[in-house]
């Protein structure tokens, strides 16, 4: 076994699943989407204030208010759904119009997020 996860591991160990693909997977994309180690250093001082004792330099109260403006209730809704009891209620009424319909809400939200995205080139598209 490697240092990452496959699916089968995932499913057997619920938490650290859970864990690594809310927190793991998109904390490695940092590295994808900053140019330099000094601003990767920057991010996550301003992500982890209080293991970096950099609180007061980098991050407002402002901050913390922005973000979950911005992104709370997207994170409400990917913690809810990455517990298994939705997909119990998902294979019961997968064949009715309401699934399907907020299923196509959800997707086009999401499409309508990522055209509107400020100035957020795709991450690849440098290389």
């Amino acid at each position: 076994h490697g240092a990452f996860f496959s699916c089968g591991e995932l499913e057997s160990v619920t938490i650290a699943g859970h864990i690594y693909i809310i927190f793991v997977i998109p904390m490695s994309w940092i590295f994808f989407a900053l140019e330099n180690i000094r601003d990767i250093g920057i991010y996550f001082s301003k992500l982890f204030p209080f293991f970096a004792g950099t609180a007061q330099q980098y991050v407002s109260h402002t901050d913390y208010l922005a973000a979950l403006h911005n992104y709370g209730l997207f994170f409400v809704l990917a913690v809810l759904f990455s517990f298994g009891w939705w997909r119990g209620l998902y294979t019961r009424f997968r064949k009715t119009y309401a699934v399907s319909a907020l299923l196509l809400v959800i997707f086009w939200i999401s499409v309508y997020q990522v055209l509107t995205s400020v100035n957020n080139p795709f991450l690849y598209f440098r290389f």
